[in-house]
């Protein structure tokens, strides 16, 4: 592990220049490694290599897996709804507390920040969201007037009900801290949050301009939150994730793929696949190193010709 441990510390810490020469040193070294270990998978060895492989994001939020991922947990001022649902990366988990402990000092009392929606545990496909695939995607609740303490259930949205004091307060610390790539909220919500920073904090346009897109337009690329159509009743964070994706510079979402599968076996004794557009089955079994023959003992209804997306084979033997 000393090449990919190497690797990352350079792409975090390292000036440009120097980390990209001595990566393409190291790169090979790495990708070799990463080979062995896919192959240590398919003959059930122990795997050591998780024990120091730091959680890697792997892909990006609509291709992406997970490696070693994070399950969210519960801290003060932060509740995760669904647990089986909110796989990520330790660095997502970090920025969720310390912005729901910057809304708590500032506001004293206040509902908590409630998860609804971050990863599967490998990543991956997450229906209905496009996104989510990587583990640096997150839906939370809207703050809302009149929620009690201890109220965690998911709320129908009313405008005249929805808190923007509060709202302000966690977008403006992930505008801070450069703890996100982008947030999508309904403009609005925005329109509502502008007022809000004018009128009561006494903001500056331009100091506004550099967190909401409103009120030059729907979408502008230097401000933080940006309108996406189906977000009037959540907040979608897109976190920076720079540990994570530093370690999952020589990964492919294929290779984590077939590493989780192997993993998946040995705990599950079974996986399931869903197909994607223009997938046939030869590709699928050559992505996870089985025969064609194997897939159809396991899925009698399987044909190359009749596969369709979102279809779900069911994988039953050792790759």
């Amino acid at each position: 592990m000393a090449p990919a441990l190497i690797i990352i510390m350079l792409e975090l810490v390292a000036p440009p220049p120097l980390a990209a020469g001595l990566t393409r040193v190291l790169g090979p070294a790495h990708r070799a490694l990463t080979t062995f270990a896919v192959a240590l998978e398919k003959t059930q060895s122990p795997e050591w290599w998780s024990h120091f492989y730091p959680a890697a994001s792997v892909g990006r939020a609509g291709n992406g897996r997970i490696l070693f991922a994070h399950q969210m947990e519960n801290r003060r001022g932060l509740h995760v709804l669904v647990p089986r649902n909110s796989w990520g990366v330790p660095e997502v988990q970090w920025k969720l507390e310390a912005a729901a402990a910057k809304v708590l000092e500032t506001h004293q009392v206040a509902p908590d920040l409630v998860v609804l929606d971050v990863s599967r545990e490998h990543g991956g496909t997450y229906p209905p969201h496009r996104g989510h695939q990587d583990g640096a995607d997150v839906d939370l609740r809207l703050f809302l007037k009149g929620v009690k303490a201890g109220d965690h259930r998911r709320r129908r949205i009313s405008f005249s009900r929805f808190d923007a004091a509060r709202t302000w307060t966690l977008i403006e610390w992930f505008h801070e801290n450069d703890a996100a790539h982008r947030v999508f909220l309904d403009v609005r919500l925005q329109r509502r949050l502008y007022r809000h920073a004018r009128r009561v904090l006494k903001r500056s346009p331009k100091v506004i301009a550099k967190i909401l897109s409103y009120p030059k337009a729907r979408w502008v690329d230097d401000a933080l939150v940006k309108h996406v159509r189906g977000h009037a009743d959540h907040i979608h964070v897109r976190f920076k994730t720079p540990i994570a994706k530093a370690a999952s510079i020589f990964w492919e979402p294929k290779d984590a793929l077939r590493l989780q599968q192997g993993m998946a076996l040995r705990r599950r004794g079974s996986f399931d696949h869903i197909v994607k557009r223009g997938e046939t089955l030869s590709a699928i079994a050559s992505n996870y190193g089985v025969a064609v023959h194997d897939i159809r003992r396991w899925n009698p209804k399987a044909r190359a010709r009749t596969l369709r997306p979102g279809q779900v084979l069911r994988f039953a033997g050792t790759p």
